[in-house]
Order: C-alpha cells, then sequence, then structure tokens
C-alpha cells in the first residue's frame, strides 16, 4: 500500500500530488485506513525490523533493500516489478495485500504461477503450489486461505490455472500487476488478465 508512495531513486515516501511533500504518520493513517495510533504501532515495527526509516523532517524512507524505485543493478531477475497506476485501482484490505506480499517470493519467473522453485528453466521440473501448500507459506489456516484467494480472483489481482489433477488449482498473479521477467507477459498470462486491468507505471 506504501509503494506508489516511494519517490524515485530517494526512497522517501512523499504525497502523491504535485507537492510530493513526505507523508507524516496521519498520512499513512488514511493509507491503512486505520487510527493514527494503529499507525504508530505499525511504524514502530517497521521500524525494528528496518524495513522503515524516520527521516528528521517527521517524514519516512523505505529500505532500498525491499522496494525502490530506480533502475535495477545486476540483481534484476531476483527482482518483482510492482506496475503502481494498477496497483492503486484495487481496493484491499491490508491484510489482502500483505497476502499477496508473502506469495512475491515464489512467482515463477516465466509464467509468474505461484510455484517452489520460481527460477526452475525447465517446465517438468516446476513445482506449483496448490491452496493448501499457499496456506503453509502465509501462515494461514487453510479455509482463511481459500477465502482470500476467492477475494484476490474476484478483484483481479490473481487468476487460476487448473492443473494435471483437475481437482488442483494453481495460482498465477496478475503480470499486469506485478511481473519479474524482462518485456511482455507471453500470450496465455495476456489472455488472461489483460482484460481485467491495464499495465501502469513500474517500480520494484
Amino acid at each position: 500500500m506504501l509503494q506508489p508512495h516511494i519517490q524515485y531513486r530517494m526512497n522517501v515516501l512523499v504525497t502523491n500530488d504535485s507537492e510530493g511533500r513526505p507523508l507524516t504518520t496521519d498520512d499513512l493513517a488514511k493509507i491503512w485506513n486505520v487510527s493514527r495510533r494503529t499507525a504508530k504501532t505499525v511504524v514502530a515495527e517497521l521500524e525494528r525490523r528496518s524495513i522503515v526509516f524516520a527521516n528528521g523532517d517527521g517524514g519516512y524512507t523505505i529500505n532500498e533493500r525491499y522496494h525502490f524505485r530506480k533502475k535495477a543493478g545486476s540483481d534484476v531477475d531476483a527482482l518483482i516489478k510492482t506496475f503502481f497506476t494498477a496497483l492503486k485501482r484495487f481496493r484491499l484490505s491490508a491484510a489482502d495485500f500483505g497476502f499477496v506480499y508473502k506469495l512475491l517470493p515464489n512467482v515463477h519467473y516465466a509464467t509468474n504461477v505461484i510455484c517452489s522453485d520460481p527460477f526452475a528453466e525447465n517446465p517438468g521440473d516446476i513445482r506449483f503450489l496448490n491452496e493448501r501448500q499457499i496456506a503453509e507459506i502465509v501462515g494461514m489456516a487453510e479455509g482463511k486461505t481459500k477465502e482470500a484467494l476467492a477475494r484476490l480472483r474476484k478483484a483481479g489481482v490473481i487468476g487460476e490455472w487448473k492443473g494435471a489433477d483437475k481437482r488442483e488449482t494453481l495460482t498465477v498473479l496478475n503480470p499486469y500487476v506485478f511481473y519479474r521477467k524482462n518485456g511482455e507477459p507471453d500470450e496465455t498470462l495476456r489472455a488472461l488478465f489483460e482484460a481485467q486491468v491495464d499495465g501502469g507505471e513500474g517500480g520494484a
């Protein structure tokens, strides 16, 4: 939810208006749709984990180890691109965005499907994850995981493919929101998602 507010190169969290002023705790509370007290608690936890740093002017900077907006370095394949314009169109809860965030390390490089080996090159070697296995990754009960996946499918953030066993559903992230590979998604991915959301400004 903070990614669209990351300032290019500087990584300071700023407003999206022409002012581009640093975000305050009150601004963060509005973005997260929580009380100021809750926002302060969240910020304190992010600071404790060195994900966010407080600036002297009362604003905040995101640790570029986790998120940045600038040209990627040599480890570009290990990154996930986020398309901010598309991301901002979704009206999801912080919990559902957090659910998706936990899936990102398991996004397959070529197919955008959630799997246990995201850089497997041979299609036969890719071990895709079903709903039960995704529940283990996100640390939720299987029933709650299925509910979250259903909400995200309805919103268009994720899609699904049926595996060889028709009883199992494979989960794929919308490449117009999150995408690891350079260039355009392949025809299958485009057909699955392009009717739902257009691409926008990219970041990492």
